[in-house]
């Protein structure tokens, strides 16, 4: 929210961009094609793909709607804080141990 230069926000995406995606890309892949048996890899890599763009395209349409109408400091502000607690709900919630049931 401070940056107001478009380079600047430009090189913040790119960086950041960088430290998520880029780096981590190589290990999604092969967890994905071996998260399939053989003879569906490429089926299963393929939707799996096609489902995380699409995620993509929605999230960027309600993204654009919330700020459109909301202002960029205030959709900031509403994830920066929905987020961290979302982050607290599940840190803090009950410790359940594997395989135990959840009734």
């Amino acid at each position: 929210m401070l940056i107001q230069a478009q380079l600047w926000s430009a090189v913040m995406y790119f960086l950041l961009w960088m430290a998520t995606n880029s780096f981590w890309s190589d290990s999604a892949f092969t967890y994905a094609a071996e998260s399939f048996p053989t003879k569906l890899r490429g089926l299963g890599v393929s939707l799996a793909d096609a489902s995380q763009v699409g995620g993509y395209g929605f999230g960027a349409a309600v993204w654009t709607g919330l700020i459109h109408h909301l202002g960029h400091d205030a959709v900031w502000s509403i994830i920066a804080v929905g987020f961290s607690f979302g982050a607290r709900v599940i840190y803090f919630g009950k410790d359940y141990a594997p395989r135990k049931s959840l009734t």
